[in-house]
C-alpha cells in the first residue's frame, strides 16, 4: 500500500497582524489580533518539542514580527531539521528581510498566491497591490543566490472563484519556478466560516474543476492537500495527493509546560471512514461540510483498490517500454514510490539492461530525457551492445509516449517526495 505524503510539524503562531484581509482567512483577517509573543515563550516551546524535528512559524503574517530571525536562529541552534514560515511574501523584496531569515537558518518557505492575475488574487485577499508584492516576493526567493538551500513552496487556497482557473496558475508557476506548487482546500474557521456560501465547494465539484490542471506535466512538484483520499482516487494520480500535516500546537500560557499536542482542527470521521485503509492518515471532514453535504459520495479505500491502481501503472510502464515487433522483452516491472523499474532483454541475444523511469526532474542524473520521463540505465560500465539497446529503448519510449493518454503517463509519477539520488552512469 503506497504511503501518501504526510509530515509532522510543530506549528508556532507568531504573527499578530497581517496586510491582507483574505475572504477565507482561518486566522480572522487583517488587523491586530494578539500581542507580540515573547522570545522566551517561543524558545521554551522549541526546547520542549525539538523531537518533532520540524517547525513552522505561522499565523497572520510572520514576517511582520521583528523577532522572526531570532526564532529561526533558535530553532536552528536546537537542531530542527526543517525551519519554515508561511507568508504572503509581501515583505520579501524589502532590503535584508529575506537575507536575514536565510542566514539565520530558514530552509523552507511557503508563499500564498491565490490567483494568476491581480484581479483574481486581490479579489480574494481584498488588498490592492498585494498581487505584485506577493509575486515579487516569490520571484525574489526563486532567484536568491542561496535558493538551493531553501525548499520553495507556492500555495493557492481553492475556492469557488479560482478552482477553474488553475491552468493560469500552473503557467505562472512554470515561469517563476518554485520547487512545489500546492493546492489547499479550505480550513473552515475564521473568515472562511463566515463566508462559507461564497467560497466553499463540494469536493466532487472541486476535483472536476481542478482535474485538467492537475493532470498536466510540470517542471515542479504539484500537489493537492486537505482533500479526503477517496475523493481523489480514480480522478487524480495518487502522486498528486498529499494529506494534511499533523499539526502539533503548544499552549503559550506561561503556566503550561509548552508540550505540543496534535490538533483535530474540527474534522471528524464518519461511517465510510471506519474500514478505510487511510483512516489513520486522513482527517475526514469539517463539521460545516458534513452539515451541508453529508457523507454522500465518500467511501472506504481498500487494499485491493490501491493494488488495482498499482497494477494499472505497471501495465503502463510495460506498454511504454515495449517494442511493437518484439525486438526486446520487458519483464520484472515494479512501480514504487517515485519510480518504475524494468528489465529489458534483447530478443535472441544475451544482452539486457535494467531501466528506471522517473518524472522529467533535472535534479536526477539521467541517461536520456524524454518529454515526460527521466530515463535511467542502471549500469556502471555498459557494453557497446547495452548502449545500443538503451538508445533503441529510449527512442521507442519517446514514440510510445505520443500514443499514451496523459492520465496514464502520470500514473508513473511520485507518490511522495523522492530522494534526490545519483545512481546513473551517464548524462545523455
Amino acid at each position: 500500500m503506497p504511503a501518501l505524503e504526510q509530515r509532522d510539524s510543530l506549528q508556532i503562531p507568531i504573527g499578530f497582524v497581517c496586510q491582507n484581509n483574505c475572504i477565507f482567512c482561518s486566522d480572522g483577517g487583517f488587523g491586530r489580533h494578539t500581542d507580540r509573543p515573547q522570545l522566551e515563550k517561543i524558545t521554551a516551546i522549541l526546547e520542549k518539542n525539538r523531537s518533532i524535528g520540524r517547525v513552522v512559524f505561522t499565523s497572520h503574517e510572520p514576517t511582520l514580527n521583528p523577532d522572526l530571525p531570532k526564532y529561526i536562529a533558535t530553532a536552528k541552534d536546537l537542531d530542527y531539521e526543517g525551519v519554515a514560515i508561511i507568508t504572503n511574501g509581501r515583505r520579501l523584496t524589502q532590503k535584508g528581510v529575506l537575507d536575514r531569515m536565510i542566514d539565520h537558518g530558514l530552509n523552507e518557505i511557503h508563499i500564498s498566491l491565490h490567483g494568476h492575475t491581480a484581479e483574481l488574487h486581490e479579489f480574494l485577499t481584498r488588498s490592492p497591490g498585494s498581487f505584485e508584492q506577493t509575486l515579487g516576493g516569490l520571484r525574489a526567493v526563486c532567484e536568491h543566490p542561496k535558493r538551493d538551500d531553501v525548499e520553495i513552496y507556492a500555495h493557492s487556497t481553492i475556492t469557488k472563484h479560482n478552482a477553474d482557473k488553475m491552468d493560469g496558475m500552473i503557467d505562472l508557476m512554470t515561469e517563476v519556478g518554485p520547487d512545489t506548487f500546492g493546492l489547499n482546500a479550505l480550513f473552515m474557521t475564521g473568515l472562511a466560516r463566515l463566508h462559507a456560501d461564497e467560497v466553499m465547494m463540494e469536493f466532487r465539484d472541486m476535483m472536476n474543476a481542478l482535474k485538467p490542471a492537475l493532470l498536466r506535466h510540470v517542471p515542479f512538484h504539484l500537489r493537492i492537500s486537505d482533500v479526503p483520499v477517496c475523493q481523489a482516487l480514480g480522478v487524480l494520480p495518487m502522486n498528486r495527493v498529499s494529506l494534511r500535516e499533523a499539526f502539533y500546537i503548544a499552549d503559550q500560557d506561561p503556566q503550561e509546560e509548552h508540550e505540543a499536542l496534535v490538533q483535530t482542527r474540527g474534522f471528524q470521521h464518519g461511517p465510510p471512514c471506519e474500514s478505510c485503509h487511510y483512516r489513520q492518515q486522513c482527517d475526514g471532514l469539517a463539521d460545516m461540510y458534513i452539515d451541508r453535504w453529508g457523507w454522500d459520495g465518500f467511501f472506504p479505500i481498500t487494499e485491493s483498490d490501491v493494488e488495482a491502481a498499482l497494477f494499472r501503472r505497471s501495465a503502463v510502464v510495460r506498454s511504454l517500454l515495449s517494442h511493437p515487433r518484439k525486438a526486446w522483452t520487458v519483464s520484472d516491472v515494479h512501480v514504487e514510490e517515485g519510480r518504475a523499474t524494468a528489465r529489458i532483454e534483447r530478443t535472441g541475444r544475451s544482452v539486457g539492461i535494467e531501466v528506471i523511469l522517473r518524472e522529467p526532474d533535472p535534479s536526477f542524473t539521467a541517461y536520456r530525457r524524454s518529454q515526460n520521463h527521466t530515463f535511467i540505465v542502471r549500469s556502471q560500465d555498459p557494453s557497446r551492445e547495452q548502449v545500443l539497446l538503451a538508445d533503441a529503448v529510449f527512442l521507442q519510449l519517446e514514440a510510445n509516449e505520443q500514443r499514451t493518454h496523459p492520465a496514464d503517463l502520470m500514473r508513473l509519477s511520485r507518490i511522495s517526495s523522492p530522494e534526490k539520488r545519483k545512481e546513473i552512469h551517464r548524462e545523455g
